[in-house]
């Protein structure tokens, strides 16, 4: 059983992982490897402003879906340091659930400064129970907590790491399904898991063997 790298942009991962790689619209997958998937989404801080270029990402991200390399949209999400409007992020992103929904696959959610939105948005998909993930959490126990009981699934990376009440989140949680990533570090997950595992007081192997259950769950595969 291999580490799961659930987010990821980096591109050498080593043999004792596998890895869901982050891709955009206009970047082709790369990898032939049976241990490497794939997300791909339109990134809040890089919606295109030409009304063609974006049907031609709606209509990439839906082929790219019916692939089996592709597991879920994303990223995707609402940031409020994009130059795009929130109610054009909206937009966009409601296309991008659409999408998720017609293909039965989770969506993965960058989400900065717009949890509100982000809550009332999900309500409107909680009759479809389609998995939304938000990945790179750094935010509260008390923002945590009002994320999966809205029905989120959290992810982390190595950012976590740099504050005792970030780390705490994880303590609070730690009964729920969770994710950890790399994201853009170069170093890959593996450190990330042992220093969880550590915190947490479980052994690596069951960190590991947990976190590889709840995505086969979530993505309906063997890893």
């Amino acid at each position: 059983m291999k580490f799961l790298d659930f987010h990821s942009h980096f591109r050498n991962f080593s043999a004792k992982e596998t890895a869901i790689v982050s891709i955009f619209p206009n970047e082709c997958s790369w990898e032939n490897r049976n241990d490497v998937y794939f997300s791909c989404g339109i990134h809040p801080n890089f919606i295109p402003e030409d009304c063609n270029v974006l049907s031609q990402y709606i209509h990439i991200l839906k082929k790219r879906m019916e692939t089996k390399k592709f597991l879920a949209i994303g990223e995707c999400g609402l940031d409020r340091t994009s130059k795009s409007s929130i109610e054009r992020q909206i937009k966009i992103l409601n296309l991008q659930i659409e999408i998720a929904c017609e293909f039965r696959k989770p969506i993965i959610i960058h989400c900065v400064r717009a949890y509100g939105e982000m809550l009332s948005l999900k309500k409107q998909y909680n009759k479809l129970r389609l998995p939304f993930v938000i990945h790179g959490l750094r935010g509260s126990i008390k923002l945590a907590e009002q994320l999966t009981e809205a029905g989120f699934i959290l992810s982390f990376g190595y950012k976590i790491l740099k504050d005792q009440n970030k780390m705490n989140v994880i303590s609070e949680l730690k009964d729920k399904i969770f994710f950890l990533e790399s994201d853009e570090e170069k170093y890959g997950v593996i450190p990330l898991y042992h220093e969880i595992a550590r915190y947490l007081k479980w052994d690596v192997e069951e960190l590991k063997e947990k976190i590889n259950i709840w995505a086969k769950s979530l993505f309906n595969i063997d890893f």
